[in-house]
């Protein structure tokens, strides 16, 4: 369940290569000015799992000035159940029921910066943490999205102009700090786990407002290695499930020294969340699970973090 004034942001690296191998690099900016251009002509839509479910670029908007381009992304799916509100006190339910051709909807906000890094030559990304939405369903869509709009062209082998574009692929900015360490002798001591809403009933007391919840988890055995990537999956497969979406990992490196590093619980590619980079952002206004124009305050929190 998303909270309405809390996103969490995953860090990426992109890779650009071209789709045929005897051209040189396509730039990002390059590119996503033509996607902008023929999205605000028609919005790109691809249906995909057996038309079943559609990816849609709402809105393309790049900034000349600072070098970013922000690209609106929604996911609807016919499979996904009906969404049923509870009121609190008497426990009542509401149901809202899909119409023919509907599906449950929700969108995220991804960054990209157009500066390319050196010597790496990868592209700075945020992504928005919503489920559903990770590099398992944005890779493709992204490819197709880059096809679509792409005007350039190569002379292949028959000496004639052939399309050619850019493909894109996510690689998630990892706490190699972490990583390193429990390969080389550093191993886990616990875990704690945050959640931001009311779970143990103090804010039941007059005057009392209970903003969030900490559960510590003290890891015996010294772990390391494999043995500890197992145990940090399974934790953070449990904390999802329970509604916590923050994670310190607190371990001991080969040099005796103790570390902390914050982490996600993110849903859509676990693998992500596990290793990877994750800043929290508050929000003052409540924001919607799914819109189709750039939310101002989202994009401005995710722009601060891409330094």
């Amino acid at each position: 369940m998303l909270e309405s004034t809390v996103r969490n942001i995953l860090f990426f690296d992109t890779i650009l290569k071209p789709h045929h191998e005897k051209i040189e690099h396509i730039p990002l900016d390059g590119i996503l000015r033509s996607v902008e251009i023929e999205n605000g002509i028609e919005p790109f839509v691809k249906l995909i799992d057996n038309d079943q479910a559609a990816v849609r670029l709402n809105q393309v908007e790049i900034d000349q000035d600072k070098q970013i381009a922000t690209l609106l992304i929604s996911y609807a799916d016919k499979r996904g159940a009906d969404p049923v509100f509870a009121d609190l006190q008497k426990g009542t339910l509401r149901a809202e029921t899909k119409l023919e051709g509907e599906g449950v909807a929700i969108s995220a906000h991804l960054i990209f910066s157009l500066k390319r890094e050196f010597p790496s030559g990868l592209y700075a990304a945020l992504l928005e943490d919503v489920p559903g939405v990770g590099r398992t369903l944005l890779d493709p869509f992204l490819r197709s999205v880059f096809k679509n709009a792409s005007s350039y062209t190569f002379e292949n082998e028959n000496k004639k102009q052939q399309k050619t574009w850019p493909v894109p692929t996510l690689i998630i900015k990892q706490s190699e700090q972490l990583i390193k360490s429990l390969k080389s002798g550093g191993y886990l001591t616990e875990v704690e786990v945050t959640k931001y809403n009311s779970a143990s009933g103090f804010d039941t007391i007059e005057n009392l407002e209970e903003k969030k919840t900490t559960t510590t988890i003290k890891i015996e055995g010294r772990p390391t290695g494999e043995k500890a990537k197992d145990i940090l999956n399974k934790l953070k497969i449990v904390a999802n499930s329970k509604g916590y979406f923050d994670m310190r990992v607190k371990w001991i490196n080969s040099n005796k020294e103790r570390k902390t590093v914050s982490l996600g619980t993110a849903r859509a590619d676990a693998g992500d969340a596990l290793y990877g980079r994750v800043e929290r952002v508050t929000l003052d206004t409540a924001v919607p699970q799914c819109t189709s124009i750039i939310n101002r305050e989202i994009q401005a929190k995710m722009m601060s973090l891409l330094k």
